[in-house]
């Protein structure tokens, strides 16, 4: 294989363009999917928060699980399967919008594309050498990014023209697109990956939840992706109810993977002069800013009237949104570009590696916390119209703003946290390793961060 970067074998461009349209489907169909689940299929607010934050957890879940099983199936055979299931759920849930097949469609999008992104994962890593795996990992990661903006784009028009169920089939249609390009195009691989059994992955993963300085740091990072997975969760829905359906957050949430699309490139050479904990800081920061600038934003008001912010200045009020946006985009660039290795430290000496595998799991954490209190919330503060008489509207959306306020809160904490574990895990170290010099024994070490150079951590480049 050859050393230049720029040159990668046919199966990774396949795998790249077969993620791009199975993004595509998958952002384009979960910006719909709550909103959906609401409207159209008769969930309240709680228990759509409940399902999707089931679904959110299993989305990260299976890989690991599943990827001891996966490899001995053989690449194309299981994506064959996974595109099946897909499609499938994709128009059943567009075709049958009761409470039963909702929950069986959404069991089969949540397999299918948990053992898409493993399957494409896996590629990219045989597709790739030690010389040009960073580089292929930055190319999918862009096509990730890049699939997301076109999900989102899309949906709006589609949910309005046509009708919420026709963004299913539009994602189901992408699916079928990847599944013809995998079918045509894909070149199987025989050689197993993982090399794991299942018992020793769900003993690794038990080791990473009992490890007090791991998970409490995960515990904290996500945070930010607590407030983050709002634009899913609540921000659909808390728009539309309070603008009405020509409401466009699909167009304002595409901002968030367009910026880690353009920007992260950037903010990762502008911050590596930067300390990796003030890299993590500085996105846990930006996270609680924007979810007070969502709450500020004045709904009550016409979009032509400008809002005073502070010392007379006055914006338009659709300013306030799209900086909101582009905060979260950023802070996922401070966040992402240096997690990994900040997170590998918290593991235990030699079990660094190990650990990673499940470098996801604060993105679980902080999403299924994201759907599980989205409902109540909104119940309270910004419920379902069509449970409203209409004098009833101003009384109940009076407080729609306390949401976010709530959740800038969390993430303004989840910063403090940050600060506090930062000071005692310095000090802890500082001790351990003057014990070790003092009694002379080797200091601890963990991998340094070309060890995980291929990793990823944001929603929007989870492959």
């Amino acid at each position: 294989m050859s050393s230049y970067p720029w040159i990668l074998p046919k199966t990774f461009r396949v795998a790249n363009a077969i993620e791009l349209f199975e993004r595509a489907a998958f952002y384009g169909a979960f910006i719909a999917i709550a909103l959906y689940l609401t409207r159209s299929v008769g969930l309240s607010d709680i228990q759509t928060g409940w399902v999707l934050a089931v679904f959110v957890a299993l989305f990260y879940l299976l890989p690991v699980i599943l990827g001891s099983f996966a490899d001995r199936l053989g690449f194309k055979r299981v994506l064959l399967l996974a595109y099946i299931m897909l499609i499938a759920g994709y128009i059943l849930l567009g075709r049958f919008p009761n409470k039963q097949m909702a929950v069986v469609s959404l069991i089969l999008i949540v397999f299918g594309s948990s053992v898409s992104r493993l399957v494409i994962s896996w590629s990219i890593t045989k597709s790739s050498d030690q010389n040009t795996r960073a580089h292929a990992f930055s190319i999918l990661h862009h096509m990730i990014n890049l699939g997301a903006v076109i999900g989102f784009v899309a949906a709006k028009p589609i949910r309005v023209s046509y009708g919420l169920e026709y963004i299913f089939y539009f994602a189901a249609a992408l699916s079928f697109i990847a599944f013809i390009i995998m079918f045509v195009s894909y070149e199987d691989y025989e050689i197993q990956i993982m090399g794991k059994s299942f018992w020793s992955l769900v003993g690794g993963f038990l080791r990473a939840l009992t490890t007090f300085r791991f998970i409490t740091f995960m515990l904290i990072v996500g945070c930010f992706w607590t407030i983050q997975g709002q634009i899913f969760a609540t921000l659909p829905r808390y728009m539309i109810r309070l603008k009405g359906d020509a409401a466009s957050p699909e167009w304002f949430v595409v901002l968030v993977p367009l910026v880690a699309l353009i920007f992260k490139a950037f903010v990762s050479f502008v911050s590596r002069n930067i300390r990796t904990f003030k890299s993590i800081a500085i996105g846990l920061l930006l996270a609680p800013l924007a979810a007070y600038m969502i709450g500020f934003f004045p709904w009550t008001i016409s979009n032509e009237t400008l809002v005073t912010i502070v010392w007379g200045l006055s914006v338009h009020p659709l300013t306030i949104m799209i900086v909101a946006m582009i905060l979260l985009g950023l802070g996922e660039c401070f966040l992402s570009s240096r997690f990994i290795l900040y997170a590998s430290k918290q593991a235990p000496p030699r079990e660094a590696e190990s650990y990673m595998e499940f470098k996801h799991l604060t993105i679980l954490i902080g999403w299924f916390a994201a759907f599980a209190s989205s409902g109540y919330l909104l119940n309270a503060y910004c419920p379902d119209p069509a449970k409203l008489l209409p004098t009833q509207y101003a009384a109940a959306y009076a407080h729609a703003s306390y949401i976010w306020y709530l959740y800038a809160l969390i993430g303004a904490a989840g910063f403090v946290l940050l600060i506090i574990f930062r000071i005692l895990t310095f000090w802890y170290d500082r001790y351990i390793f003057a014990y070790d010099i003092a009694t002379q024994k080797r200091p601890q070490s963990v991998p340094d961060e070309a060890s995980f150079v291929s990793d990823e951590q944001v929603p929007f480049d989870d492959e």
